[in-house]
C-alpha cells in the first residue's frame, strides 16, 4: 500500500495535472507515455536498474514484464501524470541503491553516503511538452519520495547546450528541478550536474 495518495499540481497555462503513484492497477498507463515499444530500444525505464551483462541477457519483453513487476511492490517506482484522465508523463524514482547501473557509473554514481532517492527518467506524451508536466511531475515524485522517508532526491539533469533531440533530455533538465530548490553537489562531465534536493 502506497503511503502517497497522488496530488494535482498547477501548469503553467494553468492546467490541472493530476499525478499518481505508479502501482500495479495502472500498469496499462505505461506503454500510454512510452509507447508500445517501451520506449527507445525497448527500455521499459529499466536501463538504470540494470547492469550491461543484465541489460544485453534481457530483451524488451522480459524488460517489460520486470517493470510490470516492479510497479506491484512499494515503494511505486515511479508516478504518473494525467490530464483530462489521459496519461501524459512519467517519472521514475526510487531508492538509488536500486538503480545498479547509476550507481556503478563514474558519471552518475554516488556522492557521499547520504541514502538518497533519483529521478532517473522523465518522459513526457508529444502532446502534453512544453506546459510544465516536467517540472510537475518531479514535484509529484519528491513528494512521494518524502512520504517513504527519503531524507533526499538526486537527479541527474542534461545540462543546455549543444544540439539534442527530445529523446536525450530524459533525464530531465536543470529548469525542472532548480525551480523545486535542487543545487548542484557535483559535475564529473560538463553537461552532466548531479543535483540535489535535502528533505530532512
Amino acid at each position: 500500500m502506497s503511503r502517497w495518495n497522488g496530488m494535482t499540481v498547477k501548469l503553467r497555462g494553468g492546467e490541472a495535472l493530476r499525478c499518481e503513484p505508479a502501482t500495479a492497477e495502472r500498469l496499462a498507463d505505461l506503454p500510454a507515455v512510452l509507447g508500445e515499444r517501451g520506449g527507445p530500444g525497448g527500455c521499459w525505464c529499466m536501463f538504470w536498474r540494470l547492469r550491461n551483462a543484465e541489460w544485453r541477457a534481457n530483451g524488451p519483453s522480459q524488460r517489460k514484464a520486470e517493470i510490470g513487476e516492479r510497479l506491484a511492490e512499494s515503494p511505486p517506482p515511479g508516478v504518473f501524470g494525467y490530464l483530462d484522465d489521459r496519461p501524459v508523463g512519467w517519472c521514475a524514482i526510487a531508492p538509488r541503491a536500486e538503480y545498479q547501473r547509476m550507481q556503478a557509473s563514474p558519471t552518475f554514481g554516488p556522492v557521499d553516503d547520504t541514502p538518497s532517492w533519483a529521478v532517473s527518467c522523465l518522459l513526457i506524451h508529444r502532446t502534453a511538452r512544453r506546459r510544465g508536466v516536467g517540472a510537475a511531475l518531479v514535484e509529484a515524485a519528491v513528494a512521494m519520495a518524502k512520504a517513504h522517508g527519503a531524507p533526499a532526491v538526486d537527479a541527474i539533469p542534461v545540462a543546455p547546450g549543444g544540439k539534442r533531440g527530445s529523446g536525450d533530455l530524459y533525464t530531465g533538465t536543470p529548469a525542472m528541478f532548480e525551480p523545486l530548490g535542487f543545487t548542484e553537489i557535483a559535475r564529473r562531465k560538463p553537461e552532466r550536474p548531479i543535483v540535489r534536493l535535502t528533505l530532512r
